[in-house]
């Protein structure tokens, strides 16, 4: 009798240890996400939901706020696109047309000193939207006139050097993106129509992806991929599909990693990788509408756990995230 006692006692304690966990799991935090033990200064320019006067600000990561000392360059204007920025030792690069709004901007890259707030602006006789930089040859890289892929160096406020590399039709540029492996120096390109164009130092190839409505897309160092937003409007109510996004830029094969938490207005914001926390940031609108009428959303993705987490209502939007290491 007292062997059977024994044996539904052992029987008991495995059913316990077998019992699944049924403890909910809690939402990611901005720890969760931001594991790393870098500290890096972001950057970026709010679009101020209550007025039309651009401030370029250093951007708490774990936040999404604004920190520090903030500029408000006189005409810097910004459109329905995205303005992507670069840093490079203290100058932050932007491409961002000069002027106020009505009143027909001028194509131009800007820089801004993160140091003084001092701004130099470079007037350019085409228009680009995307660019990149090659930090090893000190080269920058656009897309000149959505058409051709051009590079170029910058000396005060002079475009210097433009070199024409290839043909890349972007088809105005609504959601294309720009990005480089500054490992290999191989320069992509994501255009609206879902073609992946890879610069190799010599010539321009692409494929085409089996998705389009791709946007803000960065190449991301520690995995080799490239990361960014799905973004197809449905048509009705809110972006359903939204998701974020990798890709694999030796085939293209295409990996929907999360659902975007809320709509991603493809006319207003703004992603960087950050390399060192290896976490994808993004800034946008929380609802597919004027950006004076609808908060923020503010999101980081970690590209090691897939862990992301979203904070709804940081004022404002941010055009031109960038880091400096």
């Amino acid at each position: 009798m007292k062997n059977y006692a024994f044996i539904i006692i052992i029987t008991l304690l495995i059913c316990a240890c077998n019992k699944p966990d049924t403890t909910p799991t809690s939402t990611p935090t901005a720890a969760d996400v931001l594991t790393g033990d870098c500290k890096i200064h972001m950057f970026g320019v709010s679009i101020n939901t209550n007025s039309n006067i651009p401030t370029f600000t250093e951007i708490n990561e774990a936040t999404g706020l604004g920190i520090g000392t903030s500029f408000k360059p006189d005409s810097l204007y910004f459109d329905a696109f995205e303005h992507p920025a670069i840093i490079v030792d203290s100058l932050y690069y932007i491409v961002a047309p000069y002027g106020y709004i009505g009143i027909n901007p001028e194509p131009a890259i800007q820089y801004i000193n993160i140091n003084t707030g001092a701004r130099t602006i470079i007037p350019i006789s085409f228009y680009i939207r995307s660019l990149c930089y090659n930090y090893s040859t000190k080269t920058f890289y656009a897309i000149q006139n959505d058409s051709f892929l051009i590079s170029f160096k910058i000396s005060g406020n002079v475009l210097t050097g433009i070199s024409n590399l290839g043909t890349i039709n972007t088809f105005r540029q609504f959601t294309s993106s720009l990005t480089i492996n500054p490992s290999t120096g191989y320069i992509y390109a994501i255009t609206l129509a879902g073609v992946l164009y890879t610069y190799n130092g010599a010539t321009v190839t692409s494929i085409t992806l089996n998705r389009s409505h791709l946007s803000g897309v960065k190449y991301n160092q520690n995995d080799g991929y490239l990361y960014g937003i799905y973004n197809y409007y449905t048509g009705t109510g809110q972006n359903s599909v939204d998701s974020i996004i990798k890709i694999n830029p030796a085939n293209g094969v295409i990996t929907t990693l999360v659902k975007f938490p809320y709509a991603f207005n493809v006319d207003y914001y703004s992603t960087v990788i950050d390399q060192c926390n290896n976490v994808f940031v993004i800034s946008t609108m929380s609802d597919f509408n004027y950006i004076h009428l609808y908060p923020s959303n503010f999101t980081l993705f970690n590209c090691a756990t897939n862990k992301s987490v979203s904070i709804l209502n940081t004022y404002p939007v941010y055009e031109g995230l960038a880091i400096k290491y």
